[in-house]
């Protein structure tokens, strides 16, 4: 089991926090779903997901800096590039956002390999399955995409 250091443990906590910030701070009234600003800013179309996307990425490189190794950002990654990709279905994507909580589950794969020594390795292998998955999604997403334009075009 690996032992964080006082300075990386502080480091963690403010992450933690701001992690919590982004997708979990506030609750929605009359309701147990919590909401981050993350999500929120998401309902602003283009500007909000870049946004996010910007400010994830930024959690990301503060784990990395603290020493995490290449399999656990793969997998980091790999939660933000989900995120981000299903977030841009209007409507669907922000419901999405509300409840995948990608800066939490970074957080806590990086609490995972830190502290308890899992995720160690190389990431070559998650890389190359998350690349198929999303050469297969951006594919799907473009021939739905000509079949619509088509279907329009002919309705015309």
């Amino acid at each position: 089991m690996a032992i964080i250091k006082e300075h990386s443990k502080q480091n963690f906590e403010r992450i933690d926090k701001f992690a919590t910030l982004l997708d979990s701070k506030f609750q929605i009234p009359g309701t147990k779903i919590k909401i981050g600003v993350d999500g929120i800013i998401g309902f602003l179309p283009v500007i909000g997901d870049i946004s996010g996307l910007v400010i994830s990425i930024g959690l990301i490189v503060a784990i990395v800096r603290e020493g995490a190794s290449g399999k656990v950002v793969a997998k980091m990654l790999g939660n933000l590039l989900l995120d981000v990709t299903i977030g841009e279905i209007p409507v669907l994507g922000n419901i999405f956002n509300i409840y995948y909580k990608s800066n939490k589950r970074n957080v806590a794969l990086a609490k995972a390999h830190f502290v308890e020594g899992k995720h160690k390795g190389q990431p070559y292998k998650l890389f190359i399955g998350i690349g198929v998955f999303f050469l297969l999604f951006f594919g799907f997403s473009l021939w739905i995409t000509i079949k619509l334009i088509k279907a329009i075009l002919a309705f015309i």
